[in-house]
């Protein structure tokens, strides 16, 4: 099979998949905005395989006489948001002409407000399903049983439970996790004789496939798997309060968190990648073991970081290392974030101490210690981050090289294997592109910007680093044919994405 080389040509190959089974257009654009969050209106253009551009030349041939532009389509796109503009109910008439489905299915993501009805959410609920309200700390959690809340019965062996388990108040929603293959799958290996074990010895398999797939595969996919797997590990920790394997369970527990605080991250979620993070920090301590802490204490500086917060950034990773263990791959990662943030803060002395522990903590790094994943540490001549922290201490020519020798020697022989490229790699790339701004060449800046938006997906914190080198290649040539590519293919992105990650106007470059 040919090999998915950017997202549009993933998503066409979707489309044709979907077709070719006999879907149609509305069936598809909803499977479109679960897959890539993204809304009603984005998801039917991209079902139809269309840019922007592309969607606009479907109107004017249809009405010459009331020609619209992609401009036009992004602001109907972007709406409600305050950058948007709401579509009339003639112009949504057309645009579900063009797209073959209703103005209902153009509008499905808006103002649904059936939750509140509790008749709703009975009448809704899936065949097999009982279910009913009970006051919980002053407020109401439904809760379910029947044949699906829990198909697993070596579980009932572990300990006592009730028959009655949480499920989300939206009982007639999107019920995921409960019948998804893989916690199916996780069911039936946890059902025989040694269920507890199995169970146990499949989820460190899972926490490691995950970690890789989060680097390359479509976060809203990805958390959907994650959370399945977290809610049924759920499930095997209430019941096995006696069980001897119980500390092994809350550690994969406390890295499945982890991933799902990364994954939030990417979905550009940051309240729910605290809620995971504060969750990791808990399984940490309750199975004494401080690697988990120190990762959720990793995905909570990175977020102050993209979020224009530095002094935030670097205060948490430096609390991270207190505990992180040496030697391990959490611990270089946070002396390497700690560098990264000081050199936004222009902590020259402080830089020079953080990549002195970096390159310490390397060394100390054991030879079976991961080298890909979310959970690792590329084995390069640099600690994690020294290219961006040359940029924001004045040093573009050598952030440039540094970059240019960790493509070549880490990222571009991967992709050689035919190994999907990883969202780590796009924004090796835009680093690349604003090192090669910062020395002048505007055109090297537009073209590495270029190639990192041809990985899929696109995840927050990459479209942040996107948006900071169009913002650069703005202000220095905004005129110039590169920039202007650039800065269209960037605004197509963020569209489709749906995505509007912020920055300072300050004048720092890459964070």
């Amino acid at each position: 099979m040919e090999k998915v080389r950017s997202l549009r040509q993933e998503q066409a190959a979707h489309t044709a998949e979907l077709r070719a089974r006999g879907w149609t257009w509305v069936q598809i654009a909803e499977d479109f905005r679960t897959r890539y969050r993204v809304n009603a209106r984005v998801a039917f253009r991209l079902a139809h395989g269309w840019s922007q551009r592309e969607a606009a030349d479907q109107w004017n041939s249809r009405w010459p006489g009331d020609l619209r532009s992609l401009k036009n389509f992004s602001s109907w796109e972007l709406w409600p948001s305050s950058t948007g503009h709401a579509p009339s109910l003639e112009t949504l008439d057309r645009l579900a002409m063009i797209y073959q489905c209703s103005i209902a299915d153009l509008l499905a993501d808006c103002g649904d407000h059936r939750k509140r009805d509790p008749a709703w959410a009975l009448s809704a609920q899936p065949s097999g399903w009982r279910v009913k309200a009970e006051p919980v700390d002053g407020g109401l959690q439904w809760l379910a049983s029947g044949k699906h809340a829990d198909t697993n019965p070596a579980l009932d062996d572990l300990d006592s439970t009730p028959d009655s388990v949480p499920i989300a108040a939206s009982v007639g929603g999107n019920d995921r996790g409960w019948q998804a293959p893989v916690t199916e799958a996780l069911q039936v290996v946890a059902s025989g004789p040694d269920g507890l074990s199995a169970a146990t010895e499949t989820l460190d398999e899972l926490i490691g496939y995950y970690a890789h797939a989060v680097q390359t595969r479509a976060p809203a996919e990805v958390y959907d798997g994650l959370l399945g797997v977290r809610s049924l590990t759920s499930t095997i920790l209430n019941r096995s309060s006696r069980s001897r394997q119980r500390a092994d369970v809350i550690v994969c527990a406390g890295w499945l968190s982890n991933l799902l605080a990364i994954t939030s991250n990417y979905l550009g979620d940051n309240g729910a990648a605290l809620v995971w993070c504060v969750d990791a920090e808990r399984r940490s301590k309750e199975a004494g073991h401080p690697e988990l802490a120190g990762w959720a204490a990793m995905t909570r500086s990175v977020l102050a970081y993209y979020h224009d917060q530095p002094a935030r950034s670097a205060q948490v990773a430096a609390a991270g290392l207190r505990h992180a263990p040496s030697g391990t791959a959490v611990h270089t990662r946070l002396a390497a974030q700690l560098m990264r943030a000081r050199a936004w803060l222009g902590d020259t002395d402080g830089v020079r101490q953080a990549r002195t522990l970096a390159d310490s903590s390397i060394t100390r790094l054991p030879p079976s210690a991961e080298t890909s994943g979310v959970f690792s540490v590329p084995l390069a001549q640099h600690p994690p981050y020294t290219a961006t922290s040359m940029l924001l201490t004045g040093q573009p020519d050598q952030a440039a090289a540094v970059t240019e020798e960790l493509l070549h020697t880490i990222y571009q022989p991967r992709t050689l294997d035919g190994s999907q490229p990883s969202t780590n790699y796009a924004r090796t790339l835009l680093i690349l592109g604003l090192a090669r701004a910062g020395t002048g060449d505007l055109d090297g800046a537009a073209a590495a910007g270029h190639a990192a938006l041809e990985i899929a997906p696109t995840v927050w914190p990459t479209l942040a680093l996107a948006g900071r080198l169009d913002h650069t290649l703005q202000q220095r040539a905004a005129g110039a044919a590169a920039s202007a590519d650039y800065h269209a293919r960037y605004r197509a992105t963020q569209a489709d994405r749906m995505a509007r990650p912020t920055w300072s106007e300050d004048g720092h470059g890459a964070r």
